[in-house]
């Protein structure tokens, strides 16, 4: 049984097929297609070509309900909205195993790899572990990584990050069939991340700009962006790229400082943050306005 969503559930469904082309025996996905990270109808496309049952579920309970009328004896999880309960987890026989963006028991819980770019980690991770009751804690059965440095967008290393996820998809599929192991526990101090909303992606211009550039880069495409206010608030400003300045800026943190080919706007430690690629605003930007106020 395959429970997934987007661009990382579409690689590794892709992937059972071809390992296992008469294994999948079902699929559940979403109706994400208001997220703009969505693979919805490719993965029903997919199912469609493969002649797998597949539903659609709205919430944990309809997904539970799902489950129930399906005979499966091990399922993979990829971009699930829900914790699973323990009576789903113990009708499958060789186990529910679920794959999470970190290098579990770092990063558990919510945006995982949005996380780890804002504390500017030079490394990024997955996990296949198996599920359990609680968050994320369960025993390792594969790691995967990739490389972020100061110059990475997250679309960039998502992307990469798939490729080596569907890797140590192909390196443990035996594995997980046969039961041949049985993991490790997780080794270290777990950290958690809090759920993230769009609101999160304001920008306060008193930080320092190379905090701002890392909220730039760790929320660009697909997802909703870092963002700040124009006009008095009257224009959203989406910053989709941007690059610290290398001349320093005095002013009011959110104050433009120039406007001549890039604008530049002046951050907390009196760096300049210069703005590549913006949503366009309804109003002229100028030099001595304050974004943000």
């Amino acid at each position: 049984m395959f429970l997934g969503s987007k661009a990382m559930g579409l690689a590794v469904l892709q992937t059972l097929l071809e390992l296992d082309p008469d294994g999948v025996v079902g699929v559940q996905t979403v109706d994400d297609v208001g997220d703009d990270r969505s693979e919805y109808w490719p993965i029903q496309n997919l199912c469609d070509e493969f002649e797998i049952p597949y539903t659609v579920v709205s919430d944990a309970k309809d997904s539970e309900a799902e489950l129930a009328a399906v005979e499966f004896d091990l399922a993979i999880v990829c971009g699930w909205y829900w914790i699973i309960s323990n009576d789903a987890l113990e009708r499958a026989e060789k186990g529910f195993y679920g794959i999470h963006n970190s290098t579990l028991p770092h990063y558990r819980g919510s945006a995982p790899v949005v996380w780890a770019m804002l504390n500017e980690e030079p490394l990024i991770g997955a996990t296949l572990y198996k599920l359990g009751p609680d968050i994320d804690d369960g025993h390792v059965f594969g790691n995967a990584m990739t490389y972020c440095t100061s110059t990475c967008y997250i679309a960039d290393v998502l992307d990469r990050l798939t490729g080596e996820v569907v890797e140590m998809v192909k390196r443990n599929y035996e594995i997980l069939q046969t039961g041949a192991f049985h993991g490790r526990p997780q080794d270290g101090v777990p950290s958690y991340g809090c759920k993230r909303t769009p609101a999160d992606g304001e920008i306060d211009w008193s930080t320092p700009a190379r905090q701002i550039y890392d909220e730039v880069r760790a929320q660009s495409h697909p997802y909703p962006g870092a963002w700040t206010t124009h006009s008095g608030g009257q224009d959203k400003v989406t910053i989709w790229e941007a690059e610290v300045a290398t001349i320093t800026r005095y002013g009011r943190p959110g104050q433009v400082a120039s406007t001549q080919g890039n604008i530049v706007v002046v951050c907390g430690d009196n760096q300049g943050l210069r703005i590549i690629e913006s949503s366009e605003t309804s109003h002229p930007i100028k030099v001595n306005d304050v974004l943000g106020s």
